[in-house]
């Protein structure tokens, strides 16, 4: 122990004479220990860790499908009920997506909302912070107007006031149709604060039984899906026997009720696996990127190690000389490894702890709200301990060759280099060809990764999104009641948003657009003899919508002026239906005529329309969607009208600018109807693809860090040869050696080694770079530009931390040289 705190206390003065070194060496565990300690913090929170429920193990998600194209779609009402009868299941609750129009000081706000079933609250075992949940007779159809509030919609309605429980919070539904009158809700609680519900891709604000849904006739319509279950598995049932079943009753219900479960079907799978589906293959990689950094992290310890016993040769000779055992000094340095493993390791649970606030900033909607992605401290301290053990395994074979030090030759001085120091040489040597490496492979992997990305951003989407905003407005049909008074409100608004400065051009629809995917119909063509093409987004849309939107009409026309409500029904398409149709010559469907496939039991269809125009491909959901283009059909919204109103307003600026001036013009031009869905289309876009670009960014941020402790550690090791080969070298200068010669030669030698190293990365990225291919848009894993480009410039970078050390070299005296001979 006497020893230990000796060899402790002068571990840290040596630290101390070398800052730099020691920097450099914290520096590079601390960034290793970052990166893999964030990443498993991350794997562990949400592919290992239990979900924050009472039998979380228990727990299934009952979905509907369509096919294994569509394997997870939300359930109607009729049909959950009709599941919920599942022998292998304990209970089934649900959660229906619910929308309020909730009356504030200034006017209405659009509210996000659930309305659960009875069993809801007990199954996920979450209880109100102030208040109670609903009663069980509370559920019933004709029982008092009761909400339930989330904290922070308590904190911007009513401050925080702590009497909230009892007072009554003014809303209607916001969809529209039968019972849209203002009603008082009474408060009964508030949820605790970070409840949002458990449908993963929406934030809930209040809850509603579920028999208050608005509208409340969906209930009763089997084709209307709203509906988000948990289940929870009877004692001894199985994931698998449980999907089955439902499996059964999903055919069954198809087969019973055709015109609205057309293939219709049903599984059940353990609770969350849908997005954990969708985040494992990014974290696997993330953590494979970790493990390389903490690798080449390590390699660049062993050369730092490496370097500073090479400044400390002639110290260990004299304390080997004055009797100090190998062993009691590869004690001594073996603590110094551990010293700096253990701090370098604290300071990364730091930056582990600043990467997992980043990845909850730019992870979006990829985690739901309910996951804790709070650093568990065993993972942290069963990955410290890894680190420290890994820190004292890299530093064992350096001070393995530091306690072998040739103690005669050292004090003689002589020109010759021992075998110690050849084993140190030929180590470092070793260690940089596996850190240029496994450097190669992390820094194709990211620009692979940044290649993909950027093709994302640049991908033609078939319109414009350059300084593009959108908003929307349900109107109130208490005020709006007719098809007339919606075309009003849209012009008005319009009017005035066309008026306000820095705006360039302004165009409304019907619907939510741009860009989502609206109204999906089923329709039919002449052409197509009465076959059916589905999935087809249908738009109501102003006559100017293709010039602001900059949509290019390939054939035809656009909807124009003459397109009013008295006149021929028009529709323009666009190319992926006109290729159809005109059995691949769009140009052909101009002139043809479309219908809507309004039932098929017994079939009906809607009127005609006249196909008057072609439109390039519009990819609302930007270049990753599921299917390379989209099906869309444009309609006159003076022909077909609509009270859920949309503006898309092209400004000379940056639109975000002009959201909340734009917000409050709409707003005053359709009072009292909310104004919704206020967001720059750009950034809409981005977040499509947020998984690729974290990914992205975090793979980049790896593979720079590799190679500053690449460079660190080629200088490092070539720096200390050329320290090892002053006498050396020196000679070769005073027998006639040019500067020349002595500068090619030192910079030939590091770049074997790197050479080297590139090789045998090159062979691991032909192997292993496969694995990226699923995650690649527009980019091949083995891209042989990419891999001509990072080859070319690692080996300049190299190059370049050569030239330093080996130009110090043919700078050596001749004169000293000579004199130590």
């Amino acid at each position: 122990m006497d020893h230990f705190r000796q060899d402790l206390r002068y571990a840290l003065r040596s630290l101390r004479k070398m800052p730099l070194l020691s920097l450099a060496a914290l520096a590079c565990i601390a960034i290793g220990v970052g990166a893999t300690v964030s990443v498993v913090t991350l794997i562990n929170s949400t592919l290992v860790g239990g979900l924050p429920y009472p039998e979380a193990d228990r727990l299934v998600r009952v979905w509907g499908t369509a096919g294994a194209d569509d394997p997870r779609r939300d359930l109607s009402y009729l049909n959950y009920q009709d599941l919920s009868e599942a022998s292998s299941l304990e209970t089934l609750e649900g959660a229906a997506r619910t929308r309020l129009s909730v009356v504030n000081d200034v006017g209405v706000e659009r509210t996000r909302g659930e309305s659960v079933t009875p069993g809801y609250f007990e199954l996920i075992g979450v209880e109100p912070a102030m208040g109670r949940t609903f009663g069980r007779s509370e559920y019933e159809p004709g029982a008092p107007d009761l909400i339930l509030i989330g904290h922070d919609l308590w904190q911007r309605r009513y401050g925080g006031d702590p009497d909230v429980v009892g007072k009554t919070l003014e809303a209607r539904g916001s969809w529209g149709g039968e019972g849209v009158s203002n009603r008082p809700y009474q408060i009964i609680g508030v949820m605790p604060e970070g409840f949002t519900g458990t449908i993963e891709d929406d934030v809930s604000e209040f809850w509603l039984p579920i028999a208050h849904y608005e509208p409340r006739a969906n209930l009763e319509r089997r084709g209307q899906r709203a509906m988000w279950t948990i289940g929870k598995l009877a004692p001894g049932a199985s994931v698998e026997a449980a999907n089955q079943e439902v499996a059964s009753i999903g055919q069954t219900l198809a087969e019973n009720f055709p015109d609205d479960n057309d293939g219709f079907g049903a599984r059940a799978e353990p609770l969350g696996e849908n997005w954990r589906e969708d985040l494992r293959g990014g974290l696997y990689l993330l953590l494979g990127a970790s493990a390389l950094l903490l690798l080449i992290a390590c390699t660049n310890i062993a050369n730092l190690l490496l370097a500073r016993l090479a400044r400390r040769r002639h110290e260990l000779t004299m304390r080997l000389v004055m009797g100090a055992g190998r062993r009691r000094v590869l004690g001594q340095l073996l603590t110094e490894s551990l010293v700096l493993a253990t701090l370098g390791g604290l300071f990364g649970v730091f930056l582990a702890w600043l990467f997992t606030n980043a990845y909850l900033k730019l992870a979006g909607d990829d985690v739901p709200a309910y996951v804790d992605l709070a650093m568990d401290w065993r993972v942290v301290l069963v990955s410290l301990a890894v680190v420290v053990v890994t820190g004292v395994l890299f530093g064992v074979v350096p001070a393995w060759l530091g306690s072998r030090t040739d103690t005669s030759g050292e004090l003689k001085e002589d020109g010759r280099a021992s075998s110690a120091s050849r084993r140190q040489v030929r180590f470092g040597q070793v260690l940089i060809a596996a850190e240029v490496a496994l450097t190669l492979l992390l820094l194709l992997a990211a620009s692979l990764m940044f290649r993909s990305y950027q093709n994302l951003q640049t991908e033609d989407l078939g319109y414009d999104v350059d300084n593009l905003a959108r908003l929307s407005s349900t109107l109130d049909l208490t005020v709006y009641g007719d098809p007339g008074a919606w075309g009003q409100a849209r012009r008005a608004a319009k009017e005035a948003i066309a008026a306000y400065p820095g705006v360039l051009g302004v165009t409304s629809a019907g619907g939510v657009l741009p860009p989502v995917r609206e109204n999906e119909s089923v329709i039919t063509f002449p052409a197509l003899d009465g076959e059916e093409l589905e999935g087809v987004n249908r738009h109501q849309v102003d006559a100017d919508y293709f010039d602001v939107m900059g949509a290019e009409i390939l054939h035809g026309r656009a909807i124009d002026e003459t397109d009013r409500a008295d006149a021929a029904r028009v529709a323009v398409i666009s190319e992926s239906i006109a290729r159809l149709v005109g059995d691949g010559d769009p140009a052909a469907a101009v002139g043809d005529q479309v219908q809507f496939v309004v039932a098929r039991n017994p079939p009906q269809t809607s009127q005609p329309y006249d196909v008057v125009g072609v439109v390039d491909d519009m990819l609302y959901d930007g270049p990753v969607s599921e299917r390379p283009h989209d099906y869309d059909l444009f309609l006159s919204i003076e022909q077909v009208p609509d009270y859920l109103i949309s503006f898309a307003v092209r400004t000379s600026g940056p639109p975000e600018n002009l959201l909340d001036p734009l917000t409050r013009v709409v707003a005053e031009e359709v009072r009292p109807s909310p104004v919704h869905w206020v967001q720059v289309v750009q950034e809409m876009i981005a977040e499509r693809y947020s998984e690729t670009r974290f990914y992205t960014m975090l793979i980049v941020v790896y593979s720079l860090s590799a190679v500053i402790l690449a460079i660190i550690g080629i200088y490092g090791v070539l720096a200390n040869s050329v320290t090892r080969r002053m006498r050396e070298l020196g000679i070769r200068v005073a027998i006639g050696a040019q500067g020349k010669q002595i500068l090619g030669m030192v910079v030939k030698q590091s770049m074997r080694t790197v050479v080297l190293g590139v090789i045998v990365g090159l062979g691991l990225a032909f192997l292993g770079l496969q694995v990226l291919e699923s995650l690649l848009y527009g980019v091949s894993a083995t891209d042989p530009m990419t891999f001509v480009l990072v080859v070319a410039g690692l080996l300049l970078l190299a190059l370049v931390a050569s030239y330093l050390p080996a130009r110090r070299a043919t700078r050596v005296d001749p004169v000293v040289a000579l004199r130590h001979e």
